[in-house]
């Protein structure tokens, strides 16, 4: 039996036993939410260590919630998909995240804003059906983020889905937005509204005048921007 086992027969021990150990909840979140290359997993958990995710995801083969595969014969990479099991748990995972934004303190965690976390999550939320455009590019800027995570680029094509980093492509940029990270990640949460941050000026958008009046159907909002809230968020 595990060095961490609680020693209950109890089904909620049980399920303790699996889940509780530090990075799992957040690697199934990222499952759940559909990754499933070790890389993209990693973007979701960028302070996890490589070593602790292969560990990590040991485990919950182990323990029977996720599959791994190879892409195809001849590719190295591999595919992590949740099994019945793990899928049974995306009920939970996504009911606890709705749990937090009802309950948790916003100014506790928009006091934990993450660039790159946020970026990644963007990614993945855009609706490329809604962009205006063919193809195109978006500059957004981070007035108070180091200089290594100050710019990024998201880059639309109509063959592709959306792309976002770090590194600046060759294209022109077709809207500018300028913010902060604090204020972006509060949109993102959906605890602050985005057209009213644009007319505060605390969102400013330059280019494309489509690209600026459509940008509420295609950019995002995050998976729990439509919890309520019931507390105040601080403007610090």
């Amino acid at each position: 039996m595990s060095n961490n086992s609680y020693f209950q027969f109890c089904p909620i021990a049980m399920a303790a036993e699996q889940l509780e150990s530090r990075w799992t909840m957040l690697i199934l979140r990222e499952l759940c939410l559909g990754s499933s290359r070790f890389n993209q997993i990693r973007r979701g958990v960028p302070r996890m260590s490589p070593t602790l995710l292969s560990k990590r995801l040991k485990e919950m083969e182990d323990n029977g919630l996720i599959v791994r595969s190879s892409i195809n014969e001849t590719s190295e990479f591999l595919d992590y998909k949740l099994t019945p099991a793990g899928e049974d748990l995306s009920t939970i995972i996504l009911d606890l995240g709705v749990w937090s934004k009802k309950h948790t303190d916003a100014n506790k965690n928009l006091a934990n804003t993450d660039v790159a976390l946020l970026m990644w999550d963007i990614r993945r939320n855009l609706h490329a059906e809604h962009f205006p455009l063919d193809a195109g590019v978006v500059q957004v800027q981070f007035t108070d983020a180091a200089e290594k995570h100050r710019n990024w680029w998201m880059i639309f094509s109509a063959q592709e889905e959306p792309d976002v980093g770090p590194i600046e492509p060759p294209q022109e940029v077709d809207l500018f937005l300028k913010t902060d990270v604090r204020t972006l990640t509060a949109v993102w949460l959906g605890y602050n509204n985005l057209d009213a941050e644009v007319q505060a000026n605390n969102i400013q958008l330059m280019g494309q005048k489509c690209l600026q009046e459509s940008l509420p159907r295609w950019f995002g909002p995050g998976a729990f921007a439509h919890v309520e809230y019931n507390g105040v968020v601080s403007q610090d």
